[in-house]
């Protein structure tokens, strides 16, 4: 490698730590080190007149994804709207982007330490936070939800999107932890994240994220590890007993709110109603524009004209029904071959780095369903950087952390 080269590298893998260290907290300056390495990447691609591209499963999957979502654009109520909203899509890059930029083993693995440790600093925080009674979160730090200081309901858990991120990141660092091989330092630092995302995870009070670590740690568990998913079982053999014998905890009324979503006594009654209703609507969008939809981001600007009395609902609450109603029959389908691609290429992938990332996309897919996960820049950045270290792993056939 030429000196040109070796400083570009040297730049893209600073860029790729500067967007580690700001995750979770940071919207902004994990922007800013995603665009350096972004640019790193495009120098050693145009100097080296080589681009280094994922697999060809998931490079046809998003060329059909982007197409058939891209073609659903001239017909949105807003293609302005459509067009600027659709920049979220360049997290979907992020796998060109480290596969060009070839960071070795090592600094791949002390990236995943550093997004543990900066990710579990912050959780602490978060924590704190939560239990000195403050809001707990101040705005400039999740743009993605306003916390309401007086609304006491509403300030009395972690923001929900962060509940969702730690929700993958404990799963992530299970895994790893199971794979460790006698690696002390990468044990310790699993055990910790684990552990304060599971926290966050429960004081956010995210049902997505409950359900998405049992979805993955059991479909995981299923696929990789009999011993995991027999554990996923007792565990929830336990629960559902201790649901009946003591029916008046908190977690005993989210529950039965869960599995009888319509009783007025419920303890989420409120948001499973909103649920049902969005997803009406969902269906009414689906009649009026069965293979385009309202236009990509677009819920909020259909609901002021047919639904007024939802103004303000600028989205769906899952990612599938997000896609159909924005996007129609059209993007849904983009939609569908992108994540079933992504959970093609992490199967085949072997190693602990790939088992891991492959429970946190479970986490990942599964929560969208029941919140939009796809859409928080928080959390796609998250997974597809993961993805993205994946890849690189698969391609240069790594087995260690």
């Amino acid at each position: 490698m030429n000196s040109p080269d070796r400083i570009a590298s040297s730049i893209g893998v600073t860029g790729l730590y500067i967007f580690v260290v700001s995750m979770p907290y940071s919207p902004a300056l994990s922007e800013t080190g995603f665009a350096i390495s972004l640019l790193a990447a495009l120098f050693l691609a145009v100097s080296n007149r080589h681009i280094s591209l994922p697999s060809r499963t998931y490079n046809i999957a998003l060329a059909v994804f982007l197409i058939l979502v891209i073609s659903t654009i001239p017909f949105s109520m807003d293609p302005e709207l459509s067009i600027r909203k659709f920049g979220i899509v360049r997290w979907l890059f992020f796998p060109y982007i480290i596969l060009n930029l070839n960071p070795d083993i090592k600094t791949s693995g002390n990236l995943i330490k550093t997004l543990m440790v900066a990710s579990g600093i912050f959780s602490v925080y978060l924590l704190v936070q939560h239990f000195s009674g403050k809001p707990v979160i101040p705005y400039k730090f999740d743009v993605y939800q306003t916390v309401n200081p007086g609304n006491t309901e509403e300030s009395a858990r972690i923001a929900l999107r962060f509940g969702q991120y730690y929700a993958m990141l404990a799963v992530f660092a299970v895994v790893l932890i199971i794979y460790a091989n006698r690696q002390l330092k990468l044990i310790m630092v699993s055990v910790l994240s684990g552990v304060l995302s599971a926290a966050s995870t429960y004081f956010a009070y995210a049902r997505s994220g409950a359900v998405g670590m049992w979805v993955s740690l059991t479909t995981w568990g299923l696929l990789r590890a009999r011993t995991v998913f027999y554990s996923m079982l007792a565990v929830t053999l336990i629960s559902i007993f201790l649901v009946f014998l003591f029916p008046k905890t908190e977690f005993s009324e989210l529950f039965y709110s869960t599995i009888h979503p319509t009783a007025a006594s419920g303890a989420r009654y409120g948001s499973n109603m909103a649920r049902i209703h969005m997803f009406d609507n969902t269906l009414k969008i689906v009649r009026q524009h069965p293979f385009t939809g309202a236009g990509f981001n677009c819920y909020g600007e259909w609901t002021r004209i047919y639904e007024p009395a939802d103004a303000g609902w600028e989205r769906t609450f899952s990612d599938p029904a997000e896609f159909l109603a924005t996007t129609g029959v059209t993007g849904f389908l983009g939609f569908l071959i992108l994540y079933v691609s992504i959970f093609s290429v992490l199967f085949k992938c072997s190693g602990a780095l790939s088992d891991a990332v492959l429970a946190a996309f479970l986490v990942f897919a599964a929560g969208g369903v029941f919140e939009p996960m796809f859409f928080n820049t928080v959390l796609l950045r998250g997974i597809m950087f993961l993805i993205g270290l994946c890849m690189l792993y698969n391609k240069n056939k790594g087995t260690r952390v």
